[in-house]
């Protein structure tokens, strides 16, 4: 209780153990067609929400299948968090689930340790209470000489997720002088006229930042979001795949990632209402109407985002932008 009570301060929300609109969409559509009651339902999603903490872990038939994937709700065999789950792991649920996008650095590595131990979901493997107040967090250095700030003046810029690249060098393909980041090594190239690009390593970008474990399996498409030569990230971006559709949306934000945010998790909806009743017509001019109802869907989303960023604390969104880019396809 400890544990919840104090997650929920950090956060800001009651909705801790919460999934995403596209997570929860697609356990709930895939478990009702099996037959499964609101109970069993809402306990899948609160279950999956546990398991982005690494608090809870799905078994599975199968060495690398999901149990909620195959909507196996034997919780009898719910198991504590694996071995591969990390303080890392829990910085990524923490962020994703942070209003500002922004997540807590390093600095409080003890607190979110202490917190993990107190949410452990097997009792008999949870922290006490005299084993919580003797933790590193209250036992530790004096941190009166630590640097503090204001959380409301802090950049809206993410740190540096996990897997990010650290020594990535850039390459002048003519030359091959040697730059750390990308911008100085084409000011090089385009300055001798050596070449308009630079090469670098591929092999040397990290893998996939999300598991998406909650994705189905898709025949025709697949995607990997990977932190890439910038040292922070600002962009966001939505799959929906439906029996009668997909969706898919990449959106390029701007000064902060608090309104690419915003709309990868709302664009979907505004489009989907509009072009669901036109896809069964087939008058002379559909193609005129799609493109104002996905015109209309965009503004809408400007509009929404508007009225949110002056309301939001200090204005803190009001400088942050974002570019569209979407695909809908209709079977």
């Amino acid at each position: 209780s400890v544990g919840v009570v104090v997650l929920e301060l950090l956060l800001g929300s009651p909705n801790v153990f919460s999934v995403d609109q596209r997570t929860r969409s697609l356990i709930t559509n895939k478990l009702k067609k099996e037959g499964a009651s609101d109970h069993d339902i809402n306990r899948a999603l609160y279950l999956a929400a546990l398991s982005q903490f690494c608090i809870y872990i799905p078994t599975s038939r199968e060495s690398n299948a999901w149990m909620l994937r195959n909507g196996n709700l034997n919780m009898g065999k719910s198991q504590r968090m694996g071995k591969s789950c990390t303080i890392d792991d829990f910085h990524m649920a923490l962020r994703a689930r942070d209003p500002l996008g922004i997540g807590f650095g390093s600095s409080s590595d003890d607190l979110l340790r202490l917190i993990w131990k107190l949410l452990t979901l097997d009792p008999r493997e949870r922290i006490s209470a005299r084993e919580a107040l003797n933790h590193d967090y209250f036992v530790s250095a004096d941190i009166s000489d630590s640097k503090t700030y204001n959380g409301a003046l802090v950049t809206q810029m993410k740190e540096p997720v996990v897997g990010s690249i650290e020594e990535f060098q850039f390459t002048c393909p003519k030359c091959g002088k040697k730059y750390n980041d990308l911008n100085s090594c084409l000011r090089h190239s385009r300055t001798r006229r050596h070449a308009n690009f630079c090469h670098y390593d591929r092999s040397s970008l990290p893998s996939c930042i999300s598991s998406h474990a909650m994705l189905p399996v898709h025949a025709t498409s697949g995607y990997c979001d990977i932190q890439g030569r910038r040292p922070t990230i600002e962009d966001f971006h939505t799959v929906v795949l439906q029996n009668d559709h997909q969706f898919y949306g990449v959106f390029d934000g701007h000064n902060g990632n608090l309104a690419s945010k915003y709309a990868a998790s709302s664009l979907y909806g505004l489009v989907s209402e509009r072009l669901s009743p036109l896809l069964s017509e087939n008058s002379a001019n559909l193609k005129n109407k799609l493109e104002e109802a996905i015109n209309d869907a965009i503004e809408e989303l400007h509009s929404n985002f508007l009225r949110v960023a002056a309301k939001s604390p200090g204005g803190v969104m009001s400088k942050s932008g974002t570019t569209v880019t979407i695909f809908y396809v209709s079977n």
